[in-house]
């Protein structure tokens, strides 16, 4: 159960680390347009 938890928890912060690198690329995206 322990090593369950430990899993979602990674998996978690992979989704995190990807919604972020996609919102930074969404910034930088917007930067360029409006430049």
């Amino acid at each position: 159960m322990l090593v369950y938890h430990h899993l979602m928890n990674y998996h978690y912060g992979l989704n995190h680390s990807v919604k972020m690198l996609l919102y930074v690329e969404f910034l930088m995206l917007v930067l360029v347009v409006y430049n």
